[in-house]
């Protein structure tokens, strides 16, 4: 995974199996590093996307589930952020999408790459494939 930072945030580190089932809810660990105070309290989304980029599965919540909002983040800060996701795609390899949006007005933070260009509104972390199980 490529690190990418947004406003006030870098997203360090990403754990999630390569692997589940249907039916199954998967743990997915986030590690961010605040750079400075945020303006607001951002809601996490992790989205399992199909070829044709639809969400398949998701989940939506704030960092440590409304423990420790964004918006009470200072520079320097570290967070690991446990999450937990049903899986409800069908059987098949999915992309896996985190970032940040504001869930009043429906907006999504900007993640830019290690040469500070506007690479979009959310990061590829990686690939899992769902299986039927036995």
């Amino acid at each position: 995974m490529n690190l990418r930072r947004s406003l006030g945030v870098e997203l360090r580190d990403v754990q999630l199996p390569s692997e589940a089932f249907v039916g199954d809810t998967i743990n997915v660990t986030l590690t961010w590093h605040a750079l400075e105070q945020m303006d607001r309290p951002w809601t996490v989304f992790i989205h399992l996307v199909d070829e044709d980029k639809r969400i398949v599965s998701e989940r939506n919540a704030q960092p440590l589930d409304g423990a420790f909002p964004t918006s009470s983040w200072v520079g320097g800060d570290w967070i690991r952020d446990p999450k937990q996701v049903l899986i409800t795609a069908p059987p098949g390899s999915y992309r896996v999408w985190i970032g940040l949006w504001d869930a009043e007005e429906g907006s999504r933070l900007g993640m830019y790459d290690q040469a500070d260009q506007l690479a979009g509104d959310r990061v590829e972390a990686g690939r899992i494939t769902i299986k039927r199980k036995p």
